[in-house]
């Protein structure tokens, strides 16, 4: 079993921090550049997330996968988990198959470097929120 203990803890924590990222003067506006609507299909526990930079202001949407997207991933929780945290090689996850990619993945890899800040953040959040559990999960 993985980290997360159910499909709202997904939420809670990397949907709430979608959410904050989009909100977050520097990184926010870099997301909203991107103008595209990304998936993302979490699995064990199953959450799907889809951003939506293309409304302004731009959106997380919980739930189902949206019938349009230029960019859709899957990936167990916890590899999202570790690439949040700044421990997760992109490419060499999608090599072995850890991270599932279709559409737009070249502009998503591209704004891996510009990412980089909001591991950090995510590192705080989950400080904040007494998640030692997900911190030392790299």
């Amino acid at each position: 079993m993985g980290l997360f203990k159910d499909s709202d803890d997904v939420y809670d924590t990397l949907g709430v921090f979608f959410e904050e990222l989009l909100a977050h003067p520097d990184l926010g506006t870099k997301m909203a550049n991107l103008n595209m609507v990304m998936h993302v299909r979490y699995t064990e526990p199953l959450a799907d997330l889809t951003l939506d930079t293309t409304l302004s202001p731009p959106v997380v949407r919980r739930g189902e996968e949206p019938e349009r997207y230029d960019a859709w991933m899957e990936m167990k929780a916890d590899i999202g988990n570790r690439f949040w945290l700044g421990d997760l090689n992109v490419a060499a996850a999608m090599a072995r198959g850890q991270i599932k990619a279709r559409g737009g993945v070249a502009r998503l890899m591209r704004m891996i470097p510009v990412m980089k800040p909001a591991f950090g953040l995510y590192r705080a959040r989950l400080e904040e929120m007494g998640r030692s559990d997900l911190l030392g999960a790299s």
